[in-house]
């Protein structure tokens, strides 16, 4: 079932406060939890998703006893001068102590100004170099670089390959990828047979595959959204390209294999673990609360809000900022499994799979 959040949060933030009442009449401190999510446009539904997961984290906190009470401050992030937007507005009117954000465009637009003063920012996007860009960012959820190089390990190891060519959406995201992608391919032990760009627009990626075939590649990375990607996908297919091919992440959703089953078949794709999990933690609380099934999405970003509390505790404890107890409190058991913390990047275990019958079956 599809959520959909009103359209004033585009205009003005909502506070979701359940803040359990203060014992003996002593004030009970407020945290503030900033969400920059986009909650219009195409990103609405991973905006929704993250905005559930991080509501039922902040409702699980103050049902808790004692401690500090958690409010989440939400706005609109659905592209970056209205996330930046957003997050001006939450610094100077909730003083927000963190903020989450979902998707490039909002990490990118709040960035710059939790850079300057200083709020830990949770950039749990897509983008290769967010995590580099700025002194405070964290994520706990991995980008899309962190999977290519575990595909370009099984690549060069259990496949044999000694290169692979990349086929990748000519689109600002599939540029940058891929030239995150070139730089790391020679560190994984392979030569980059050939890189071609598609159309994301949607027009025939025929010439593309036949420049990236007449290469001889002995295997094939394909990075992209959606139909034109997998359109891209199926052209080499039917170009008669045998050997082994590997997608992106952004690929593997039912909806896009639907569009080309037989092309998908087959195929390799690295994901994290909690994408394989089911039952999913969380399941029936969440069913009870927005009447749907949980995603890893809102797995993530309840345990974004974790990792801040947990953190907001150390702090308290330990007499230091919140940026400083991020970066020390090391790895985190969530909802979504087991993260390992590695330069402030809390990151879950990660799989190749094969797709078989349109889902991704882990690798043995």
């Amino acid at each position: 079932m599809r959520m959909h959040v009103s359209g004033f949060i585009a205009v003005a933030a909502l506070v979701i406060a359940i803040a359990g009442s203060p014992g003996c009449g002593r004030k009970q401190e407020v945290v503030r939890i900033g969400a920059i999510l986009p909650l219009s446009g195409e990103g609405a539904d991973l905006g929704n998703q993250y905005l559930h997961g991080m509501t039922l984290a902040i409702e699980e906190l103050n049902a808790g006893s004692g401690g500090a009470a958690y409010e989440l401050v939400v706005d609109d992030g659905s592209d970056v001068s209205r996330a930046g937007e957003s997050f001006s507005r939450q610094l100077m009117n909730a003083k927000v102590a963190a903020v989450v954000t979902a998707g490039d465009a909002a990490a990118l637009g709040a960035g710059p100004r939790a850079e300057r003063e200083f709020v830990p920012l949770f950039a749990n996007c897509d983008h290769p170099f967010v995590i580099t860009m700025f002194r405070d960012v964290f994520r706990n959820s991995p980008a899309t670089m962190q999977l290519a190089k575990r595909t370009f390990a099984f690549i060069a190891g259990s496949l044999k390959a000694k290169n692979v060519a990349l086929l990748y959406s000519d689109d600002p995201p599939g540029k940058l990828v891929a030239q995150a992608m070139k730089n790391e391919i020679p560190a994984s032990g392979l030569a980059l047979a050939a890189s071609e760009p598609f159309d994301a627009s949607g027009a025939d990626p025929k010439s593309s595959a036949i420049a990236l075939l007449s290469q001889k590649p002995e295997a094939i990375f394909v990075y992209g959204r959606g139909a034109s990607a997998a359109r891209a996908l199926a052209a080499v297919r039917r170009l008669g390209y045998g050997g082994p091919i590997c997608v992106s992440r952004e690929l593997i959703s039912p909806s896009v294999i639907a569009t080309a089953p037989a092309a998908f078949e087959g195929c390799y794709a690295a994901v994290p673990g909690l994408e394989l999990a089911r039952p999913l933690p969380l399941a029936e609380r969440y069913k009870t609360r927005f009447n749907a099934e949980p995603t890893p999405n809102v797995l993530v970003a309840y345990d974004a809000v974790m990792i801040v509390a947990k953190a907001d505790r150390a702090r308290r404890h330990g007499e230091t900022s919140l940026v400083n107890a991020l970066k020390t409190i090391g790895d985190h058991n969530g909802a979504a499994g087991a993260y390992s913390y590695a330069e402030r990047e809390w990151l879950p275990p990660v799989y190749m799979t094969r797709i078989q019958g349109g889902v991704p079956v882990p690798i043995r």
